[in-house]
């Protein structure tokens, strides 16, 4: 998806709890290569479902809590992202504890036991605070239940396999 930075982005309903994760583990990843960066630049943001990962201050990964006011900031990625570089960006949570992998490398972590729970729309290219993503996203990845980095991993270097939901027995 190409975002120019000027209002577009990409709004997905999650009416029955896609993107609530409870307590549990998750993995959220994606490509990203920013054309330009400033603080605040959204990644995915959603009232509704609890979480978001934004940057801030500009080239530092968010992780953040959404509260009725505002993100509450819990993690800042050690390292930075530069403009015109393409990145492969995961957060997970395993067993409360929250990582920020960017390119296969652990990025920095946090305790985080929050109960993600909520069901909302989640957007991507869009912040809370009006500012928009300004680049490229691409392999956008939910995962519930399962934290599937937990070392240092080569970044993957195809496209993820589309496969069809499976029904709940």
């Amino acid at each position: 998806i190409a975002f120019d930075g000027s209002g577009d982005y990409l709004s997905v309903p999650g009416s029955s709890g896609e993107f609530s994760f409870g307590t549990g583990d998750f993995t959220i990843e994606f490509l990203a290569r920013w054309s330009s960066i400033t603080s605040e630049d959204a990644i995915c943001f959603g009232y509704g479902i609890g979480w978001t990962i934004y940057i801030y201050p500009a080239g530092k990964l968010q992780w953040g809590r959404i509260t009725p006011q505002s993100p509450a900031n819990l993690l800042a990625s050690a390292s930075s992202v530069t403009t015109n570089q393409w990145y492969h960006i995961a957060v997970t949570r395993e067993s409360g504890v929250v990582k920020f992998w960017i390119d296969g490398n652990a990025s920095g972590s946090v305790s985080d036991t929050a109960n993600y729970s909520a069901t909302g729309t989640l957007n991507i290219g869009k912040s809370h605070a009006g500012a928009w993503f300004q680049g490229w996203i691409d392999d956008f990845r939910i995962t519930k239940g399962v934290a599937r980095y937990t070392g240092n991993f080569p970044p993957p270097t195809e496209a993820f396999p589309n496969r069809a939901p499976q029904s709940a027995n």
